[in-house]
Order: C-alpha cells, then structure tokens, then sequence
C-alpha cells in the first residue's frame, strides 16, 4: 500500500474542521497535512466538504507551483498491507428509537399519511437526540443488524429543511467512544435482508430515503449520506439484485464514475434538468405542498 506526505486530516471531531476560504462556511474544510511534521501545509490548502454547492479544492502540488516555492521531497511508504481492524458497533442498549420526539418526524406527519410515517421510521430505527433541541438521530446498522453508527441533525418542524447554523449542526454518535474503529454502511443497510429480490434505489440524503420509502415502497430505499460517500466496498454487500442509483441533479457524472465497472447499476439522470441540488424529496414535496 503506498502512502503518500500530504494528505487530508482525518475526522477528528470539529477541531479538525475549518471555515472554508470559498463559501466562508464554518466547520466543513478540511485541511491538508504532511504526514512527516504533522503540521497543516497552509491554511488554504484543503477541500470543502460542500463539494456542489461549493466544490474548493486546492492541492498541495497547486500550492507550490502557484507560490514558486519549491516542493518539498515527497516521502512515498511503501507499507506492508496487513489486515484491516474490524469495525466498532455502538451497543444496541445505546440506541433509541423514538422518532417520536424529533422535529423531522413532526415535518413528515404534516406532509404524508401518519400511520405510514410512523411504519417507515420504525422500519429505519429512527432516533432522537437532545445534541440539540429535538434532533434526529440516522442509525446506520449494517445487514447483519449492528450498528455502525449514527448520525445527529436538527430539522426545522415547519419546512423540513436542515438547521445548519452554527457549526453545521452534524454529529456522530461514535465520536463519544473512545478507540472507535468507524466503518460506515449506507443508511438503511439492514433492510436488504427483510425484502428479498426488491430492487433497491439509492439517493445521497437520509431524510430523501425516508420520503420515498413512505412514497414509493416498491423500492428498497438507501442513503450514501453524501456525494462522496458512494463507493465500491458499500455497493458490494447489497448482493446481485437490481441498483438503481438517484443522485442529486449536477452529480450524476460522479456517480457514473464511480460504477462505470458495473454495468448492473443503473444511474437516473432524470434530474439533470432541474436545478442544481434537486433531489427526489424536492420533487416529491412540491408535488405535496
């Protein structure tokens, strides 16, 4: 395995996160390190994590051309592959799954059939957290039924949109364990093996797999939590039956990307025409509202 001198810092909780120098948000830029001083290269030299509605990414070779500095010898490890650790499970006795007592589940009730709501976030153990008022909580339990983690967001109970301000508003549950070895799953994992031969669709938003589980159950409805959270190993585990995947409208050249080896994933482009950002949920909720 090679390893190369600079690299981006690792999730470390929000102290590892920065206002981007582009969008100027707080707490979704991540910096590059050299691995050999541990010390960031510049405070400009990093990646947003908002990568469409932002999408700042300076390199550290762009840094050193740009500024004629001399770039530094490159330490290239060649390091011997050894097993991977296993993943860290959150104990099922630390979860709760009372979605009853969060923001998005009242936003939902007020927009579709509640008896349906209330079936689909019991099929996803939803939770709820006091992280901040009236938060949700996206277990990810994996098909084997473990849990992996999960992660905390406050939603508005009017519109259904997410509280951003300040700091972003997400969290993780496994940040409070110490030694944690995190291997995320996509959200909604553990439903494959409840309904057999069910083609599943995969969207990047939790919430937007909750809204179509509740609209549209033909499908097994799967979250990537993000852009860049797609990838081959997650894909892997849900077997040989039909994927269809559902990315945000302006993202699905980079899905293609992604499983342009697997000619069974089918990737939708039917939001490429509407703005940038549109989701199935948006569709869905203005045909609602």
């Amino acid at each position: 395995m090679t390893q190369f001198r600079y690299t981006l810092e690792k999730y470390k909780g929000l102290k590892s996160r920065f206002v981007c120098p582009q969008c100027e948000q707080k707490n979704i830029f991540t910096r590059y390190i050299d691995i050999e001083t541990g010390q960031y290269l510049n405070n400009d030299v990093g990646r947003c994590n908002r990568e469409e509605n932002c999408g700042y990414h300076y390199k550290p070779n762009e840094y050193f051309k740009e500024n004629n500095i001399s770039k530094p010898e490159t330490t290239i490890k060649r390091i011997e592959k050894r097993p991977e650790p296993q993943a860290s499970f959150i104990p099922l006795s630390e979860t709760n799954n009372n979605y009853k007592s969060n923001h998005l589940y009242t936003f939902l009730i007020n927009q579709f059939d509640k008896q349906r709501v209330n079936e689909v976030m019991k099929l996803y153990n939803i939770g709820s957290s006091n992280k901040w008022h009236k938060s949700t909580v996206f277990y990810q339990f994996d098909k084997y039924k473990k849990c992996r983690t999960g992660k905390i967001m406050q939603y508005n109970p009017n519109t259904g949109k997410r509280i951003k301000e300040p700091y972003n508003r997400i969290s993780w549950i496994h940040t409070t364990y110490k030694a944690f070895n995190l291997k995320q799953c996509l959200f909604g994992e553990h439903l494959i093996n409840y309904f057999d031969n069910t083609p599943i669709g995969i969207v990047e938003s939790e919430k937007t797999a909750l809204i179509m589980a509740i609209e549209q159950p033909e499908f097994i409805w799967l979250a990537t939590g993000g852009l860049s959270n797609l990838s081959k190993a997650k894909l892997t585990g849900l077997g040989f039956r039909k994927i269809v995947l559902f990315p945000d409208s302006g993202c699905a050249l980079k899905w293609k990307e992604k499983v342009k080896e697997n000619a069974k994933i089918v990737v939708s482009e039917e939001f490429e025409k509407h703005p940038k950002g549109t989701d199935l949920a948006d569709i869905i909720l203005n045909r609602t509202s």
